[in-house]
């Protein structure tokens, strides 16, 4: 997506203090495609708000 900011939308590091999981866990699920990430013209990872909720539920299985 060219020109994206992610404005709005947590990078990995953010995503992963929130949840307190690793972001090691976050790339993990993101590759199984439990989580979906939206890359930026720089090649960083951002993640929308209901991530949160996502790995919440993923953890609590």
């Amino acid at each position: 997506m060219e020109g994206f900011d992610g404005a709005g939308k947590l990078k990995i590091g953010e995503l992963a203090e929130g949840t307190k999981v690793t972001k090691r866990t976050i790339d993990y699920y993101t590759k199984l495609g439990l989580l979906n990430a939206e890359r930026s013209s720089s090649n960083y990872r951002f993640y929308d708000h209901s991530s949160i909720k996502r790995i919440k539920c993923i953890e609590n299985r």
